[in-house]
């Protein structure tokens, strides 16, 4: 085999090689950006998971009328991340690592906090409150 040949052979060795190593890096880092954005939507989810739970347990209470009261256990965090809840006139509002979900809610007041763990509510002639 002469010279030119042999180069010729190596040339086309390497350039085969760096387009399948462009190719892997561009194939690595679709998947890895497709995983980030799932487990992104899946922590979305559970967060509207936990606002429409705290709703529908205010919306049960408020339903019951005066004097009845429930507890309920909602996640203490958002897939590993502690959150916190806000409820004001009627809308739920659950906040996490710069991220926030909503719900709604029939209840116009609501007295007290709602964390994660155990919570225990109250309804006080149509004002629900959060009893710790």
């Amino acid at each position: 085999m002469s010279n030119s040949k042999k180069g010729q052979a190596s040339l086309e060795f390497v350039v085969m090689f760096v387009f399948i190593m462009v190719f892997f890096a561009v194939t690595l880092s679709s998947i890895m950006d497709h995983r980030s954005f799932l487990q992104s939507h899946q922590e979305s989810v559970e967060g509207v998971r936990i606002a429409d739970r705290i709703g529908y347990e205010l919306d049960m209470v408020l339903a019951k009328g005066d004097g009845f009261y429930r507890n309920f256990r909602i996640p203490e965090t958002v897939d590993g991340h502690e959150y916190s809840v806000e409820i004001i006139g009627g809308e739920i509002v659950v906040r996490w690592r710069g991220r926030t979900v909503f719900s709604s809610t029939s209840a116009q007041t609501v007295n007290g906090s709602i964390t994660g763990g155990e919570n225990f509510l109250r309804n006080n002639e149509g004002v629900i409150e959060v009893v710790e």
